[in-house]
C-alpha cells in the first residue's frame, strides 16, 4: 500500500503552540483539498491532545468534519479550576 499526501501545512519555526493560527492553517489545507474536487465534508480528522482546542473542534464542526481528537488531561483540570472546582489528586 503506498500513501500520498495531498494536502499539508507549511512547515512553522519557532516555539509557536500546536494550535497557534490553526483555524487558518487548517483552512489552508481544505481550501487545496476542494480546489482539487475533494469533498472535507464527512472525513475522518486523527489529532493528538496537543491539537484539543475550542477553536479547531468548532471550525471542524462548521466544515462537517468528525473531529476525533484526544482529551488534552490539562486542559480538562484547567476548565474546571476555572468553575472554581479544586483538582483531586488520585494518588
Amino acid at each position: 500500500m503506498s500513501l500520498k499526501v495531498i494536502a499539508m501545512s507549511s512547515p512553522k519555526s519557532g516555539e509557536h503552540h500546536d494550535v497557534h493560527d490553526i483555524e487558518k492553517v487548517i483552512g489552508d489545507m481544505f481550501n487545496d483539498l476542494e480546489k482539487s474536487h475533494i469533498r472535507v465534508d464527512g472525513l475522518f480528522l486523527n489529532a493528538d491532545a496537543g491539537f484539543d482546542c475550542d477553536a479547531l473542534r468548532g471550525f471542524l464542526c462548521e466544515k462537517e468534519i468528525i473531529a476525533n481528537i484526544c482529551i488534552n488531561k490539562r486542559r480538562e483540570v484547567q476548565k474546571r479550576l476555572g468553575t472554581g472546582e479544586t483538582q483531586k489528586s488520585s494518588h
